[in-house]
């Protein structure tokens, strides 16, 4: 037996139409299965719904009537036999009626599974919409979650667009302050600047007149000079030293002019191969840089006379002369001076 089966037996049972000998064995097999006793309970609800829902027709009076004198006519006549004309229209009315059950019972059926498909696509619905509520719901606080995110923000950009602005507007105030006392530098620089050019523009003019001064004076000593031949003429007396003969001396006379001079000495001692004697000239410009006159001997009476000529250096005014004994082949600097000048 298929469920098919099953659910159209329950329909006649509980429409009453089942024959008598499918009764025992649906009822043995409602008692075991659970699943067919609620579909028999729903088909029962049904069929009670729709005898309910029926409109209720009055029979005819004459009915009555018709229906009680049959009874009593089989129950005096029971021999006498059925009228030949009911019979068919017995059968006729009792097929009409099967008819009409099955009918019923195909309709409740037919019912019965739209009914089961609506529940079960209005549970589905429901479901569907305790889903969507659900998701309003997530969404819903979502969007509250946002919003108040958002309104964080809001603030938040608030306070930091705040804060940037009294930044900028400090910083603005700064750099003005800054630009004032800059300017205030700027001017008083400007004004110290004015002064110093003036005052460096007076010194230049007192140059300018100092050197024309000069010029003045250097002309007119040149030109006495060349009046007077001796006036480029120095001439130096040479004193020994504690470590030189006592009865050494020399002098020496320098020409400017010509560059070269002459030295005599007198009182010398000879000395020994390895060593001479060697000049040397102290300018009054470069006092601390002596300047190489040449070396010499004397005789053997201690005597030279030594021209002084061809120097390193020009000589601009004598202010010292000095004789040192070096090493044979002279030194770069006097190392041990026995004879020199005031």
């Amino acid at each position: 037996m298929t469920d098919e089966y099953r659910e159209v037996q329950a329909s006649l049972y509980a429409l009453g139409a089942l024959p008598a000998e499918e009764e025992r064995e649906f009822e043995m097999a409602l008692h075991s299965d659970l699943k067919l006793q609620l579909l028999f309970g729903e088909l029962s609800a049904a069929a009670d719904a729709m005898v309910v829902a029926f409109p209720r027709l009055d029979p005819p009076a004459a009915l009555k009537h018709r229906i009680l004198a049959a009874i009593d006519q089989r129950l005096t006549t029971n021999n006498i036999p059925r009228n030949p004309a009911l019979a068919p229209m017995s059968s006729w009315q009792s097929w009409l009626a099967w008819a009409m059950t099955g009918a019923f019972g195909v309709l409740c059926v037919i019912l019965i599974f739209l009914d089961q498909s609506y529940r079960q696509q209005n549970s589905g619905l429901i479901q569907q919409l305790s889903e969507l509520k659900e998701q309003t719901t997530q969404l819903q606080t979502e969007r509250d979650s946002l919003q108040t995110q958002v309104d964080q923000l809001s603030a938040r950009y608030g306070q930091i667009s705040s804060n940037f602005q009294q930044q900028v507007a400090e910083r603005i105030d700064d750099l003005q302050r800054k630009k004032a006392d800059l300017q205030k530098q700027f001017d008083q620089h400007s004004v110290d600047s004015q002064t110093q050019v003036s005052g460096l523009q007076s010194q230049i003019f007192k140059a300018a007149a100092e050197q024309d001064r000069l010029k003045q004076e250097l002309a007119g000593a040149w030109a006495s000079l060349k009046r007077d031949p001796f006036a480029q003429m120095r001439l130096l007396t040479l004193k020994p030293s504690a470590e030189a003969p006592p009865k050494a001396l020399a002098a020496a006379i320098w020409d400017l002019g010509q560059q070269k001079g002459l030295l005599g000495v007198e009182g010398l001692a000879v000395l020994p191969p390895s060593r001479t004697y060697q000049t040397w000239i102290l300018d009054r410009k470069s006092p601390t840089a002596p300047i190489n006159a040449g070396v010499f001997n004397v005789d053997e009476k201690g005597a030279a006379r030594i021209q002084l000529n061809g120097l390193s250096a020009h000589v601009d005014d004598v202010s010292r002369v000095m004789i040192s004994t070096e090493r044979k082949g002279g030194a770069a600097a006097p190392t041990k001076v026995i004879l020199s000048s005031n």
